[in-house]
């Protein structure tokens, strides 16, 4: 369930590149972020198919947003490493990138992550790491 008190903090918090990629914020609180992203032709590989920087790209924003308010308030947060298992091809209208919380500690937060199609079949997995910036 959303958290009431982080959700409108959060609605600025998709880059310019995400934002123009379309994707949008569905769900946050500080174990888990959902975006999802309505599927565009400059979205597509050579075959079809989600090109895979587009996958990578909401892995991130999901990842960085759900570690930026993982303690409650916005924390400045840079990707740490990145780390990306493609399962299948997405394919399909839609797209959704879930983010869990591993663990979000003083210094870093891990998060697991998972990118599903518009059925729900889980396509890409992932476990990132994002620094806190503000030396807390």
């Amino acid at each position: 369930m959303a958290d009431p008190k982080i959700v409108p903090q959060a609605a600025h918090m998709l880059d310019y590149f995400a934002s123009f990629c379309g994707i949008e914020l569905q769900d946050l609180n500080r174990e888990e972020c959902v975006l999802a992203v309505q599927l565009r032709p400059e979205h597509m590989n050579l075959y079809g198919f989600v090109h895979g920087g587009m996958i990578n790209t909401i892995m991130d924003n999901a990842g960085g947003i759900l570690a930026a308010f993982a303690h409650g308030e916005q924390r400045p947060v840079v990707t740490g490493c990145a780390d990306a298992h493609f399962l299948r091809p997405v394919c399909g209208a839609r797209m959704k990138c879930v983010a869990t919380m591993v663990k979000a500690g003083r210094s870093m937060a891990r998060v697991q992550l998972g990118v599903y199609d518009e059925n729900d079949k889980l396509c890409c997995v992932g476990l990132n790491e994002y620094v806190y910036t503000d030396n807390r």
